[in-house]
């Protein structure tokens, strides 16, 4: 449980996460500065964490596409990974 806190405590830098563009038959991948700080347990309040940045639409992007943006971290030797997605048009 020490090292779950600690964890929770934010030591370490925020990761930066992967962005895709994709139109379900190509996937571009992202310039981005998106990171994702982690979460902050200050008893007895947990704040959650926060993700921030942008990313550049990939040249050879266009028409309906979608974002995904991915972390994938460690914790106490298991590997986690989080996916999420939303629509985006490119014009």
């Amino acid at each position: 449980m020490t090292s779950l806190l600690a964890l929770l405590g934010g030591g370490s830098a925020p990761s930066t996460l992967r962005v895709r563009v994709t139109n379900g038959t190509k996937a571009f991948a992202a310039a981005n500065t998106v990171t994702i700080a982690p979460a902050v347990y200050n008893a007895p309040t947990l704040t959650p964490p926060k993700i921030s940045g942008s990313f550049t639409v990939p040249a050879g992007a266009a028409g309906a596409e979608k974002v995904v943006v991915t972390d994938s971290a460690s914790l106490e030797g298991f590997e986690l990974v989080n996916t999420a997605s939303a629509p985006l048009s490119v014009s």
